[in-house]
């Protein structure tokens, strides 16, 4: 992943970088011979004056910019160059976006630059990161356009902000643990009630004697449910879901198989023998995407 380093405008790195930039602009330049040469001054581009950054990726130098201050609360965007190899990438916006925040932490409140209409690429790269024309601010024999961008919506983070944005990002990551939880119960389920679902399965009715005082809807009940054929009679048993009107209804029986408690003698109703089989898949897909959405901001996206 690319690193913004600061380094001195004369280092070695940066003076290589900065010759390929001055090579590039000649080359490139309406009038042969006309684009006039100058390295900048180191001090310019040493805080508080300024600061210079040179791109890194491992071992490869990708790219190069600098911020000198003009003024207490003006800063200006200098020698913005990406290595054709690097280009492509979205490198010179995120360089510019970085140098934007130097010149902010160094108290500017508007960014400026200037550039040569033959440059179209970094003119569009200019406009489209919120840079308006204005007149130009100096004498730059090279540049035929002039920009300035208002920075007051580039600010360094306070404490306050800070802690802010960690607690967001542990409840974020706290509440998809507990998605990625329930997900993982529900699959469990699913595949439990898979596997079971060849087990034998008798239907019968189910009618209410007793209503214990808890449980759904304030009552768990308690009767006796008798197969369809009168082979099989379960007395005192708990109800795995809710009787109607008349105290009865029909409800399965399953001997074994999973979340079937034989010593309790819980009988389950439709719910668990039918679409029962497909409700925790239904939980654990729907909480995995709950949980995706919540991580997702949290992932560091590559820039285009």
């Amino acid at each position: 992943m690319p690193e913004f380093v600061e380094t001195a405008v004369d280092a070695p790195e940066a003076r290589m970088l900065l010759d390929e930039y001055f090579e590039f602009r000649a080359a490139g330049f309406p009038v042969a011979g006309g684009y006039r040469t100058v390295h900048p001054a180191p001090a310019a581009f040493e805080r508080p004056h300024g600061v210079f950054v040179v791109v890194r990726e491992g071992d490869d130098v990708l790219g190069c910019g600098g911020i000198r201050m003009l003024s207490p609360t003006r800063a200006e965007v200098k020698h913005l160059w990406v290595r054709p190899a690097a280009q492509g990438r979205g490198l010179g916006r995120a360089l510019l976006g970085r140098l934007e925040e130097l010149a902010a932490g160094l108290g500017a409140t508007e960014a400026v630059l200037d550039t040569n209409a033959s440059l179209e690429a970094a003119g569009s790269l200019y406009r489209s990161s919120g840079y308006e024309s204005i007149e130009p601010y100096n004498d730059n024999p090279n540049a035929t356009h002039w920009y300035r961008k208002v920075l007051v919506r580039v600010r360094r983070r306070t404490l306050v902000g800070r802690a802010g944005a960690v607690i967001s990002r542990g409840a974020r990551i706290s509440y998809a643990a507990f998605l990625s939880a329930v997900a993982l119960v529900g699959f469990t389920l699913g595949v439990g009630l898979l596997t079971s679902a060849d087990e034998p399965v008798y239907w019968g009715t189910y009618t209410e004697s007793s209503c214990e005082g808890w449980g759904r809807a304030g009552c768990h009940s308690r009767g006796t449910w008798v197969s369809d054929g009168g082979t099989i009679q379960l007395a005192n048993v708990r109800l795995d879901g809710h009787v109607g009107p008349d105290g009865t209804v029909v409800a399965s029986y399953r001997p074994t198989g999973f979340l079937n408690d034989y010593d309790n003698w819980i009988v389950h109703t439709e719910w668990t023998s039918g679409l029962g089989l497909w409700v925790p898949w239904g939980l654990g897909v729907g909480a995995s995407i709950a949980a995706f959405i919540q991580i997702r901001p949290l992932i560091p996206r590559r820039r285009t």
